[in-house]
C-alpha cells in the first residue's frame, strides 16, 4: 500500500514551491521523493489544492444506511422477542420472567 502524506505537509510542498525553493531541494527538506514533490505540486496546478477532489475514499463502502440498518435491528428485536415468548412456558418462575422483561427493556 502506498505511503500517504498529509495534507499539511502537501501545503507546506506548495509554500516552499512559491517561496522560490527548487523541487529537489523541498523534497531534501522535507525527507520525501522528488516524484511526491512533483505529484503534489501538479495536483495543485490542476484543481487549485492539494488534494485530488475526484480521488475515491479508501476503504469498503457502506452495504446499508443508518435508516436501513434501523429497520433491519427491529425486524432481529421482534423475531427475538417472539422467540423468547414462544420458549416462555407457564410453569417459568416468576423471577426468570423479571429478569427477561428487565433485558427486554433495556434492549429497547
Amino acid at each position: 500500500m502506498a505511503r500517504s502524506f498529509s495534507e499539511d505537509l502537501k501545503w507546506r510542498v506548495v509554500y516552499l514551491y512559491h517561496d522560490g525553493h527548487r523541487r529537489k531541494k523541498i523534497a531534501e527538506l522535507l525527507h520525501i521523493s522528488k516524484a511526491t514533490v512533483d505529484k503534489v505540486l501538479q495536483i495543485y496546478v490542476q484543481w487549485g489544492t492539494v488534494v485530488n477532489p475526484w480521488q475515491k475514499l479508501p476503504g469498503r463502502h457502506k452495504t446499508l444506511t443508518r435508516n436501513e440498518m434501523k429497520i433491519l435491528q427491529e425486524l432481529v428485536k421482534d423475531k427475538l422477542y417472539a422467540r423468547i415468548l414462544h420458549n416462555v412456558c407457564t410453569q417459568t418462575r416468576p423471577s426468570t420472567l423479571k429478569k427477561w422483561i428487565i433485558i427486554r427493556i433495556v434492549i429497547t
